[in-house]
């Protein structure tokens, strides 16, 4: 065990494992639609719910150590003395969700450190989709990158992050300066965003199935389907930096411009997600003629209203 000093507000590592990748479970969530708390649900296996996902990644060749990120102490120390975790707590009040504990831990983590961040709810994910994921992320130099649907959704919990300062600054900073923030800001701020096909990475995709009330435990569901390749973006992130910027300095009417322009060269590359997510953060600054744009590539997805992360 590495020698840990404690905070008020997080854990901050004294010694850091400095090869390999860092792995994170985002177990911060709140859980209502479940009931209780999921990551301590158990399994059909006899298993917790994030017991599965712990042995995922320490079945990995490609991950070090395991933190679980927590929006309370009391989650992170019922963890830590159950599975022997260390934690990070969220530390960004601005925000709510999986986008602050992302954030905390890369704070937390610093700058240069490759993380595999994971939800806690897909208990079905194996150790070889793990290192074929982190193999494929860091074989195409990717600053940011998460699995890809036919129909253009993103993983945006998936995501192996390669953690530098310009990355951490417009991320932090979309948090603060913008209106609605979610977990795809920090692909949009990176430098080199990698999306990589799910077919490309597991031939199971129950593999990604998420756990979001008692019956998924036993009857799990395939989100989507359809088969991509491999995608690179590295226009995006100045786009969407200067876009924060023209918030920080109050001018919306120009943010909204180059949230346009972003959404544009996310829905050429066939990025729907992110072209809906552009779009709609345009439309929020007053840019009333993409609403079209953003209800067609609601349809193109098949997903109807999905704006959450």
């Amino acid at each position: 065990m590495k020698s840990i000093r404690e905070t008020a507000t997080a854990i901050v590592f004294e010694e850091k494992f400095m090869s390999g990748v860092t792995g994170v479970i985002l177990a911060g969530g709140e859980s209502r639609r479940f009931g209780s708390v999921k990551v301590l649900a158990k399994t059909s296996s006899g298993k917790t719910v994030i017991e599965l996902i712990v042995d995922a990644l320490l079945n990995s060749n490609s991950v070090g150590e395991v933190l679980v990120s927590v929006s309370n102490i009391e989650l992170g120390e019922k963890l830590k003395t159950t599975l022997g975790l260390n934690y990070v707590i969220d530390v960004v009040d601005k925000v709510k969700g999986p986008q602050a504990g992302m954030l905390s831990v890369m704070k937390t983590l610093g700058i240069n450190t490759k993380i595999l961040f994971l939800p806690g709810d897909i208990p079905w994910v194996t150790s070889r989709f793990i290192e074929a994921f982190i193999e494929r992320a860091q074989a195409s130099n990717a600053i940011v990158s998460s699995p890809l649907w036919g129909n253009g959704v993103i993983e945006p919990l998936i995501s192996y992050v390669y953690v530098r300062e310009e990355l951490i600054k417009t991320f932090h900073d979309s948090v603060f300066f913008k209106r609605t923030c979610r977990p795809t800001d920090l692909h949009r701020s990176a430098s080199r965003l990698v999306l990589i096909g799910v077919s490309l990475l597991t031939s199971n995709l129950y593999e990604l199935s998420d756990v979001n009330v008692p019956e998924d435990l036993t009857s799990p569901k395939v989100k989507f389907s359809g088969s991509r390749d491999l995608l690179v973006l590295e226009e995006n992130s100045s786009l969407f930096r200067e876009a924060i910027n023209m918030l920080r300095s109050g001018d919306s009417t120009r943010a909204s411009l180059m949230f346009k322009d972003e959404g544009e060269v996310y829905e050429k590359a066939k990025a729907y997600h992110l072209a809906y997510q552009a779009y709609l953060d345009a439309l929020i600054y007053g840019m009333g003629e993409v609403e079209a744009k953003v209800n067609n590539i609601r349809k193109v997805m098949g997903i109807g209203r999905f704006h959450t992360r």
